[in-house]
């Protein structure tokens, strides 16, 4: 059994866009539940060349032995330059991944 949902939330007023997917599968007595997260904004730099930030990445797993459940939370977060038509935008950006595992009895 698999079970899929897929949210597009867009902004075009604040240049902010939102992906989200959430999967949920049952497989040899083990549910899995994946949830992944994208979030976008994108500003116009207005004549700023500051060096960007650096990316951070946040790692964190757990065991749970008692409730018989493991999870796996990563998150990266970051910022990059480009240009578009003869602007320059920056583009700040978020992505997370959870994954949680849990024995079925």
């Amino acid at each position: 059994m698999r079970d899929l949902q897929f949210r597009n939330i867009t902004s075009p007023a604040k240049g902010q866009r939102v992906l989200a997917c959430s999967e949920l599968s049952e497989q040899e007595g083990i549910r899995t539940t994946v949830n992944r997260h994208l979030v976008c904004r994108v500003f116009e730099a207005k004549g700023e060349n500051k060096a960007l930030p650096q990316p951070n990445l946040y790692v964190f797993k757990k065991q749970d032995r008692k409730n018989r459940m493991e999870i796996f939370y990563c998150r990266i977060k970051g910022s990059m330059y480009f240009s578009f038509e003869n602007r320059l935008c920056l583009v700040s950006f978020i992505n997370s991944l959870k994954i949680q595992l849990r024995a079925v009895v």
